[in-house]
């Protein structure tokens, strides 16, 4: 079980690591207050205008939820797995496949979503916000409750998203 946190962990990672430029410049789009035409302009503008560090903002808060979440949900997911798949149900397994995969998400989701609301008020915010003015700011702003601003649109699609993810896996394996 420990590997398959590591395993999510790591991967996670690199990912966020490598995602990143794309992840904010999506984050900012959303959010309404810049208006980038196409990917490459965006990305363009981001570095002309701010500089390329900007490509990086909400790094940290993004690894403390994503390598959590991945280990979390990936350990989460093979635990369950093995408890209801001890047997062989051939015919109900995508059924179990896909409980597990959506309870593992959903959980990982929820514990991991303060780093979400973290990352997103640092990649929106038009000047540098440093991690724990992010974590005043929200504090101040909201209380406790800010830090979970959004959470069941982020456990729906993450907990469906693991489910369908896993129960597909499943089959073709």
């Amino acid at each position: 079980m420990v590997k398959s946190g590591i395993a999510g962990f790591s991967a996670r990672c690199i990912t966020v690591s490598v995602l990143m430029p794309f992840t904010v410049l999506k984050t900012r789009v959303e959010s309404g207050q810049y208006s980038y035409t196409t990917l490459i302009r965006g990305l363009s503008d981001i570095y002309r205008l701010e500089g390329w560090k900007v490509l990086g903002r909400g790094w940290t808060p993004t690894i403390l939820r994503d390598a959590p979440f991945s280990a979390l949900y990936f350990m989460i997911f093979i635990k369950l797995k093995n408890i209801t798949l001890q047997e062989e149900l051939d015919n109900k397994q995508p059924f179990y496949i896909f409980g597990c995969g959506l309870f593992a998400g959903g959980l990982a989701s929820c514990i991991t979503q303060p780093f979400d609301v973290i990352k997103t008020s640092q990649q929106v915010s038009k000047e540098k916000l440093f991690l724990i003015d992010a974590i005043i700011l929200i504090q101040q702003k909201y209380g406790i409750a800010g830090y979970f601003k959004g959470l069941s649109l982020r456990v729906l699609r993450r907990s469906l998203m693991a489910a369908m993810t896993w129960t597909v896996y499943e089959k073709l394996t």
